[in-house]
């Protein structure tokens, strides 16, 4: 009885959050988002604000305007998530939505300073962390 009582909620929260995600070539760097050959760019995120049961979260036309009114021009977006982690299912809860753009590597620094880190960052094949493209849900 008293195994029960502690498996119960390891067991509770697996079937919640839908287990970890193993890292693969899918999950660590979509390749989908290869930096192209047009000039030198990278693929920056930011969360979309999404929150459980409540906001599906903002699309990437939003976070990618913000890079647009800030002088820095947006190649290519795509709504995505941050894998290999887990976050809690609760209503009200944080998720690992993110919104991804591609932007010319001579513009990180200032979309740092707006909050957008390198996707690539992400990326960690020990830890099985990484992110991957989704297909954009619309808002609740």
């Amino acid at each position: 009885m008293k195994n029960t009582i502690y498996y119960a909620p390891l067991l509770l929260s697996l079937i919640c959050c839908g287990g970890t995600q193993h890292a693969d070539k899918k999950t660590l760097g979509h390749p989908a988002i290869k930096n192209t050959s047009r000039e030198k760019s990278l693929w920056v995120y930011i969360n979309n604000g999404a929150v459980q049961c409540e906001f599906n979260g903002h699309p990437p036309a939003k976070t990618a305007e913000n890079l647009i009114d800030n002088g820095i021009p947006v190649m290519a977006s795509h709504c995505g998530s941050i894998t290999g982690v887990m976050r809690a299912a609760v209503c009200g809860g944080a998720t690992t939505n993110i919104n991804l753009h591609e932007i010319a590597t001579a513009h990180r620094a200032k979309a740092e300073r707006l909050g957008y880190r390198p996707a690539q960052s992400l990326v960690d094949a020990t830890k099985g962390t990484g992110y991957s493209i989704d297909e954009c849900k619309t808002s609740q």
